[in-house]
């Protein structure tokens, strides 16, 4: 009783049976939020409470994490670390399968839960050469990518997850990780062309414009509101994310990924190509016999762009009175 008095019940099952509802759901959320105890359990379930607030230096520090490990979820303080421990116990000591689902509305926390998870993780298992630590960063460095080209500004979380995903990680009979893979990747792929006002697109386009090398190999303008895909919702900057330094941890991850130099820059074509795209405008074709609407390009140069960085030819041609515009494969065409 003393521990409740102190900080609330860790566990909601210990509500005695007329707290079992809202008002002492929340009363006892309450008190251990007041406490900085920002976990509490539901008997294998973990509810957080603003877990990331910035006043909690030690919550997630090495040190801390220390004190989890080997250890049961009743003989500890509810923690990630806790079920992160639990379920590695249960994949190693009893070799079954786990499986972890984090959830929670926008802004909740999923995205940071997910990677102090997976760093828990990694760090638990035994060491084992340079082929063991090389799994282990790929783990680690898929989430600097998988934010970039899924994560984006929205009007409650500056770094909201726009896309879900369902990734494995495999151990062998002594807890040493061997690989990782996703099998399921669901994106918000209409984000790119148009949000809700004050949000952002994905992050990727911004950081890659910030970057000076990329913008002049492709011949692109480093302000975002040049290209009508990332200037239409009026937001193009984030006060607390700094898109350069972001950018350069991308790259990082990429690398440590083995995507090699021309498979980047393939990459950055087709972002570039996509923003180019965006900026095209069609007027009216007059002129047309009979009772036909045609349109044509506004600016055959905006086209040229676009084709050259998907490294295919612009052809403009006229076909029974109709002007026709488009792409065709070049000899190196991009793949």
């Amino acid at each position: 009783m003393n521990l409740v008095k102190e900080q609330g019940f860790p566990d909601f099952v210990m509500l005695e049976d007329d707290q079992v509802n809202e008002d002492g759901f929340m009363k006892n959320l309450k008190l251990r939020f007041e406490k900085k105890q920002l976990y509490t359990y539901i008997g294998e379930q973990l509810v957080s409470m603003n877990p990331f607030t910035y006043s909690l230096g030690d919550l997630y520090s090495k040190e801390n994490s220390k004190t989890y490990n080997n250890m049961y979820l009743y003989e500890v303080q509810p923690h990630i670390y806790a079920i992160s421990d639990d379920t590695f116990r249960n994949v190693t000591q009893e070799q079954t399968d786990q499986c972890v689902i984090v959830t929670g509305e926008s802004g909740a926390g999923k995205t940071e839960a997910s990677k102090i998870f997976m760093t828990y993780i990694t760090s638990r298992a035994p060491g084992g050469g340079e082929q063991a630590t090389l799994t282990k960063d790929r783990l680690l460095q898929s989430n600097p990518v998988l934010e970039a080209f899924g994560n984006a500004k929205t009007i409650r979380n500056d770094n909201s997850s726009r896309f879900g995903k369902y990734m494995e990680m495999k151990f062998n009979l002594i807890g040493r990780p061997v690989s990782g893979q996703i099998s399921q990747y669901l994106l918000e792929k209409s984000r790119v062309v148009t949000r809700a006002q004050d949000e952002r697109s994905f992050h990727i386009f911004y950081q890659m414009l910030s970057s000076k090398e990329i913008t002049a190999s492709l011949q692109l303008d480093q302000n975002p509101e040049t290209y009508h895909y990332l200037e239409l919702s009026g937001c193009t900057k984030v006060d607390k994310m700094d898109d350069a330094k972001e950018f350069k941890e991308v790259k990082q991850a990429l690398k440590v990924l083995q995507f090699g130099d021309a498979q980047q820059q393939d990459t950055w074509r087709i972002l570039a190509a996509i923003l180019q795209l965006g900026n095209l405008e069609f007027k009216e074709l007059k002129g047309v016999q009979g009772n036909v609407d045609a349109s044509e390009v506004a600016d055959k140069d905006q086209l040229g762009k676009a084709a050259d960085l998907l490294q295919v030819k612009a052809k403009y041609g006229h076909k029974h009175s109709t002007s026709a515009h488009t792409l065709t494969p070049a000899h190196n065409s991009f793949r």
